[in-house]
Formats: C-alpha cells, sequence, structure tokens
C-alpha cells in the first residue's frame, strides 16, 4: 500500500516500465526529469549518494579538460591558429569569432582572406612573416612613445610599422578584419618580437580586452609624464594647429567655477590612474613595464636597458648608440652599421610658453589625489607626485 501511494505521486511514464529515457522522451522538462529520481531505486541513501558524486565527477572532468584544452589553443605565439579564427566569407554581414575563452571580436562587413599555413603571411623568398605584436608601446600623447619606437628599432630583435596603426580603438579598421592588421605589420625572422606603437589604446578602455584577446601575454610598455608638464606640452601642440586657442589658463580653468576644467579631454587625459585601474583588471601588473618620461629623456641608455630585460631580449644597447643633442636639449640615435644619426621631428622638444605660478600649483593640486592612486596602483614612486 505504501508503494501504491509513492507510485501515485509519479506521472504515468515514470511508474510505466519504459525506463528513465522513455521517461524523459515523452515528458521533455526538467521537472519530468526529475521525477525519475523517485522511482524506488533511488529511495536507497546510498545509491543517492553516489550518483552525486558520480554527476560532481562528470562536471569536474568536463570543466578540466575544457581548460586544458583552451589552454592548448591559446594564442601565446601570435599569428597561430589565426587559420581558425578568421575565416573565408562571401557574405558581407556581421560574424563573430573568438579569439580566446575570454573574448569574442566582431569582424564587420568584409570579405575575409584565410590566412595561409599557421595564420602568418609567408614571404617565401626570405622565409620571414607577418606575426600579431606581442608588444604594444602606448600611454599618452606628448610622453615620448616616439623616443621609445626609434630606440627600440635599434635592436636587432625587435621590428615594428613606422606609423600609428589604432587598430583596436578604430571600429572601421576593425571591420576590414585581423587579416588587414596582420598586414600593417612588417615582416620578421623567428625569434624577433613585433612591436606596436599607438598611444590613444590608453584612454580607450575596450582596447585592452581586445588587446588580450589576440594574445594575452602581450607585454605592455606604458609612459607617462608629469602630468601638468604633459598637458603644457600638448598645448603648445594644439595651438600650432589650432592659433586661436584660448590662452592656457582660459583653457584649462572652467569660467564660471574658476575651479579645472576636466571637460577639456587633454586635462582629463592627464588622470592616469583612472586609465590605468581598467587596464589592470585585464592584464596582470606583471606584464607592465612603466617608463618615466622625464627619466628616458635624461637616461636613454638605463631605461632602454630596463626594456630590454622586461622583453627578454638579448643585451645589445651601449652608449653609442646615443648621442645628446644640445641644440634640441635631448638625446638621439646613432646608427651602428652607417654611423648616421637620426633626431626626433621638429615637433619634439617645442619650448614652452610661461605658465602664471598659481595656474601651475592649482593643476598640481588638482592631480595630487590621482597621482597619490596612481602610486598605490603600481606599488611606484614617481618624481611628480
Amino acid at each position: 500500500m505504501a508503494n501504491q501511494s509513492h507510485y501515485a505521486k509519479l506521472p504515468t511514464a515514470a511508474v510505466s516500465r519504459r525506463g528513465p529515457q522513455q521517461c524523459l522522451s515523452s515528458y521533455g522538462n526538467f521537472s519530468n526529469f526529475l521525477d525519475v529520481f523517485r522511482l524506488p531505486m533511488f529511495s536507497n541513501p546510498r545509491i543517492r549518494k553516489y550518483c552525486v558524486k558520480l554527476v560532481l565527477i562528470c562536471v569536474l572532468c568536463t570543466v578540466l579538460i575544457t581548460s586544458f584544452c583552451s589552454e592548448i589553443l591559446n594564442l601565446r605565439n601570435p599569428g597561430i591558429y589565426l587559420n581558425r579564427l578568421v575565416a573565408t566569407s562571401n557574405k558581407r554581414n556581421t560574424r563573430t569569432y573568438q579569439l580566446t575563452t575570454q573574448f569574442k571580436l566582431d569582424l564587420l562587413k568584409g570579405d575575409l582572406t584565410m590566412l595561409e599555413n599557421s595564420g602568418n603571411a609567408h614571404n617565401e623568398s626570405n622565409k620571414e612573416e607577418r606575426r600579431l605584436p606581442s608588444c604594444i608601446i602606448f600611454g599618452v600623447s606628448k610622453c615620448g612613445t616616439r623616443a621609445v619606437l626609434e630606440y627600440l628599432k635599434l635592436h636587432p630583435d625587435i621590428v615594428a610599422p613606422n606609423v600609428e596603426i589604432n587598430y583596436f580603438n578604430n571600429k572601421s579598421l576593425q571591420a576590414r578584419g585581423l587579416s588587414w592588421y596582420l598586414q600593417q605589420m612588417p615582416y620578421s625572422r623567428p625569434g624577433q618580437i613585433t612591436a606596436e606603437k599607438s598611444p590613444d589604446y590608453f584612454q580607450h578602455h575596450e582596447c585592452a580586452k581586445m588587446i588580450y584577446g589576440c594574445n594575452r601575454d602581450t607585454k605592455l610598455l606604458l609612459l607617462l609624464r608629469d602630468p601638468v608638464v604633459r598637458l603644457v606640452s600638448q598645448y603648445m601642440q594644439l595651438v600650432d594647429k589650432r592659433p586661436t586657442l584660448p590662452a592656457f589658463e582660459d583653457w584649462v580653468i572652467n569660467n564660471r567655477t574658476r575651479e579645472i576644467n576636466m571637460d577639456i579631454p587633454s586635462v582629463a587625459v592627464s588622470v592616469y590612474s583612472r586609465h590605468l585601474s581598467h587596464w589592470l583588471k585585464v592584464f596582470p601588473r606583471r606584464q607592465f613595464h612603466i617608463i618615466e618620461s622625464e627619466s628616458l629623456k635624461k637616461s636613454p641608455l638605463q631605461e632602454m636597458t630596463q626594456v630590454e630585460r622586461f622583453l627578454h631580449l638579448r643585451p645589445f644597447y651601449s652608449s653609442e648608440d646615443f648621442y645628446f643633442n644640445s641644440s634640441r636639449g635631448f638625446y638621439c640615435v646613432r646608427m651602428r652599421a652607417t654611423g648616421k644619426t637620426k633626431c626626433m621631428g621638429k615637433s619634439k622638444g617645442r619650448e614652452h610658453i610661461a605658465v602664471k605660478k598659481e595656474v601651475v600649483e592649482q593643476l598640481y593640486r588638482f592631480y595630487q589625489p590621482y597621482n597619490k592612486e596612481l602610486n598605490d596602483l603600481l606599488n611606484m614612486k614617481f618624481s611628480w607626485s
């Protein structure tokens, strides 16, 4: 009688002798499936205990196998597995490609070409290949990113485009696909590192996830400068292009509140901690190498030697590679092979305008709490903080 009352609570499919599979097929929803476990065979606590353990073991094995496979397919060497990511398409529509398990990139409107072999573009004549960057040089305008790029290119194990690609912060360029981005990279030999310089990535926070998606082992060279000095330097650059720009004091200070005007993009971008915090949510601290612009200007050899170690490059730099140009007021480079010298363009090293002392002090007070945040984020002390 007890058994009858038990069966009375079950759906007909569960009472029948067709078994759990037929029960599940007849009642195709989760609640009916759970009724299977109310059968008499599951009333034994030991059997139920073993079933639960078996399910947990299966789930754990699935997670471990998935993680292991993801690790194998991880793009540690940029370019490898791109043939699995950039597929031939004759349709002009939105397609999603999973670059890693952490990130999906939409490639919009394009006839995407399947990259050959391991996903690199090959130059059969010298066996060199185009590779995606494994080093990104970024920061903020007027912090010395161009100088670092020129210094890096002296090293025989570094190759880099001569222009800023700005792929990850430009949706129209992303629409051309990763194959287009790869074509912007110079050919490199095995063992060489491809670097890209695009300072604006720093303030476009979505770039962090995109770069991580392409290669989570990317090394990041971040250049930072005294925010007040940097702001004045950028103002001088803007005035060259827009002579009608207001005087510096009127430009940075809100006329109504007399406070520093955070609505000015050049003012806001110098709040380094707010931007860096987003990048540190994606990349671990160990993948950042911070270069203080003031130190780079005074001692390029010392700074580039540290960069060399950070990128695991063979020792190369020496005092022969740099010479001080007294007329320009900063160091230039000397090519070892030819002995020729090269300096930054005329836009570098502009003479700054004289800014009122009270305005300078107000700017330093404004940036002081953000500079402290930056020190805490990086666990380091800057000369201007």
